[in-house]
């Protein structure tokens, strides 16, 4: 390496050498007020006399070009800033002493490299940022998505800025006090995926999809680089590229986080946004040869976008081969619904179809049976903070217990077995008379709305199914509804009169019980009117589209009676619309009288441990030590905060002196560290009831205590 001090616009200022950004990087990232911030960086240079250090610049010099490592944030905004005042002083040369001509030969342009009309513009950019910088240098018309480009906002900030002030010589001087680290690499000698990832950048910090992308390009032969870059990763950028409000982000880490819980062994617990990386690295360093021949690459990106195809149609409705239409109508459900566990789920089963192992029909049914297990769940209000640990590894389990079953039932079939065998927090399945307990006594004030009006317009769509679309025309925003309290939130004076006898009981009794809500696009239109002008006014209940409204209106009063009335129409269409499950599959928990949960009350005396099942995934154990080894290190993986409470937690402390956890070997009988270097240990020299109970405690700190069970060997 070859480090020297330099300045930014000295460095930029090289007559003979273009900036290339290589493939491997991620797209120009700094926003307003960064940028903001480098403008009032720059002011204060101006107005002292004093340097500023902007950063460090690691390139490869090359034959005619200089391959940016690290710095490119810095320099493209540097770039844009010079061509920013480049236009302005086309139009304006009165506002600097420097010509619109000398900035952009000195600063923009190859000049000595090409011929005239080859001359390129000194920076090359990544994927689409190359094209939108072209265009801006040149003013050429931006679609709708490349104007939404970071490099456009940063543009357009600088353009807005510098058209306000005049002497803008005086800010390209003071780029000069702009001081920077320069490091000339070797490229026969270091490692730029090394380097690049070591670097404590002072930019916009690396997230896991910026860093994917750069493993992915960095490969060991530039045929490789171009091969894979070319036939894969334009597409895969491409496709995970997306607008959110008049921002540009990608989804790459979404997507291949949920990539990697398909295709590695995980399960037990979702994979943490955070190690999507070093999982990432080490799934394809095992897939992909170090000599990153072509046709493994092939193989691994060929199977790769499968998933792809399928995450994307799960995650965002998008399906441009048009291999999952007849699952749209239900896929979209899901969508609105905004049940994120689901994705790595369903990606599994939609690969599978697509390799024509799983039929359209098994599709549909098993979308239909994981909507019903959600809402009724939902609806009852049970937990599921273990859901995210369990259902995305939920299709390769329904597809070993059918590849078990010698008569090799229907997946769809194996599947609800599945979820009605299912036992804990977060497998149970609520039966009919749990969901019409949920909907008599549970209040919907502290559901989302979404979820509230999911709940009515699914009644609404199954009620008319030759025309079932209005979720769908929501989601898409062709439709406007919002909920409505048929009784309103503040009774006024004819309200109290038109309930009757303790109309302040009933209000505070039903008011937000799923019976009292409807939906409608008039909200502020009704009001606090009374009932019947509800009912009769312009789009009101009776002249509603809605069959929900129409039910509404064929009370006369809204009272007590009407509220008991419509509750229960509610609750026979909801279960009409997400009926129970059934099964032709005899259970296939066949151990059900040999398993405990972790507080049955059962003596243990002279038992052995064979088998642990935490949150759905089982461990073999050999004893009771193992057994509270095994549960400890995995309810720490899975959140060790909660572990790391336990230290200091008066709950642990023993009567007799000393703690269960601590820190502390020394305040342990029989120490052992829960993971190595955790520094967190767990006292396990006790009898088996003892081990028992220390483990059902801490479960229960993770509200997991339904979901710890165990296999006895007598």
């Amino acid at each position: 390496m070859q480090p020297n001090k330099n300045n930014i616009l000295h460095f930029i200022y090289k007559s003979t050498q273009f900036f290339k950004i290589p493939d491997f990087q991620r797209p120009y990232t700094w926003d307003t007020p960064i940028v903001g911030a480098f403008l009032e960086d720059l002011e204060h240079v101006r107005h002292s006399s004093r340097n500023h250090y902007f950063g460090t610049v690691v390139y490869v010099p090359e034959a005619d070009h200089f391959t940016v490592i690290d710095g490119q944030q810095r320099l493209t905004t540097t770039l844009l800033l010079l061509v920013a005042m480049y236009h302005i002083l086309d139009e304006y040369p009165e506002k600097s002493s420097i010509t619109a001509e000398q900035i952009k030969n000195q600063y923009l342009y190859d000049q000595y490299g090409a011929p005239d009309k080859d001359r390129k513009i000194l920076l090359r950019t990544v994927t689409t940022d190359n094209e939108v910088f072209k265009k801006i240098f040149e003013k050429q018309s931006l679609t709708r998505d490349e104007a939404a480009n970071r490099q456009k906002k940063t543009y357009d900030q600088f353009r807005y800025y510098f058209s306000q002030r005049n002497q803008l010589e005086t800010y390209i001087s003071s780029l000069g006090k702009f001081e920077i680290i320069t490091v000339a690499i070797d490229k026969n000698d270091d490692n730029p995926q090394l380097i690049f990832e070591s670097i404590n950048s002072t930019g916009t910090p690396l997230s896991s999809g910026d860093k994917i992308r750069n493993y992915s390009l960095m490969l060991n032969n530039e045929e490789a680089r171009r091969h894979v870059y070319d036939r894969y990763w334009q597409r895969i950028e491409r496709s995970l590229t997306r607008r959110e409000g008049d921002v540009l982000v990608d989804d790459i880490t979404g997507f291949y986080r949920n990539f990697l819980q398909c295709k590695m062994d995980v399960a037990g617990k979702s994979l943490p946004e955070a190690q999507t990386y070093s999982y990432f690295k080490e799934f394809f360093n095992n897939t992909v040869d170090r000599n990153h021949g072509i046709v493994q690459l092939d193989a691994y990106y060929e199977d790769l976008l499968h998933y792809l195809d399928a995450y994307l149609f799960v995650a965002h409705g998008d399906d441009p081969h048009s291999r999952f239409a007849d699952f749209a109508k239900h896929n979209a459900r899901f969508q609105y619904l905004k049940f994120s566990p689901r994705i790595s789920f369903l990606m599994d089963m939609l690969v599978r179809y697509v390799h024509g192992v799983v039929s359209v029909q098994e599709v549909i049914s098993i979308y239909q049976t994981l909507e019903v297990f959600v809402v009724r769940r939902l609806m009852c209000n049970m937990g599921t903070s273990g859901m995210n640990n369990m259902v995305p590894f939920w299709f390769k389990q329904i597809e070993a217990l059918r590849d078990k079953n010698p008569n090799k039932p229907s997946l769809d079939d194996v599947f609800r077995r599945f979820i009605l065998d299912g036992r804990g927090r977060t497998r149970v399945f609520p039966n009919d008379a749990e969901v019409r307990s949920a909907i008599e006594n549970f209040p919907m004030g502290t559901y989302a709305n979404h979820l509230i009006m999911y709940f009515l317009v699914g009644i609404e769509d199954a009620i008319q199914p030759k025309e079932s679309g209005l979720l769908a025309r929501i989601s898409t925003g062709e439709v406007k509804l919002s909920i409505e309290h048929i009784m309103p939130q503040t009774l006024s004076t004819t309200w109290k009169r038109e309930i009757g006898a303790n109309a302040e009981d009933i209000h505070e009794i039903w008011l937000n019980r799923l019976a009292n809500l409807t939906l409608t696009g008039y909200n502020a239109t009704y009001s606090n009117k009374p009932f019947s002008e509800k009912k009769s006014c312009e789009n009101g209940f009776a002249n509603s589209p809605l069959n929900i409204n129409r039910h509404v209106a064929s009370y006369e009063i809204w009272g007590h009676t009407a509220l008991q009335e419509r509750q229960k129409w509610l609750i026979a269409h909801i279960l009409r619309t997400w009926p129970a499950l059934t099964s032709s599959l005899l259970s296939n928990d066949d151990s059900r009288l040999e398993k405990y949960a972790i507080n049955d009350d059962i003596d243990i005396s002279n038992t052995k441990p064979i088998r642990v099942t935490i949150c759905g995934t089982e461990f073999s154990i050999s004893s009771w030590r193992q057994f509270a080894e095994t549960v400890c290190k995995q309810l720490f993986q899975l959140d060790n905060d909660i572990f790391a409470g336990f230290q200091t937690d008066p709950d642990f402390d023993l009567r007799g002196g000393g703690r269960q956890v601590s820190g502390n070997k020394d305040d342990l009988s029989g120490p052992h560290e829960i993971v190595p270097g955790s520094g967190i240990f767990v006292g396990l020299r006790y009898s088996a009831q003892s081990l028992r109970d220390f483990i059902y405690k801490i479960a229960e700190k993770y509200k997991l205590e339904d979901d710890v069970f165990y296999e006895l060997e007598r």
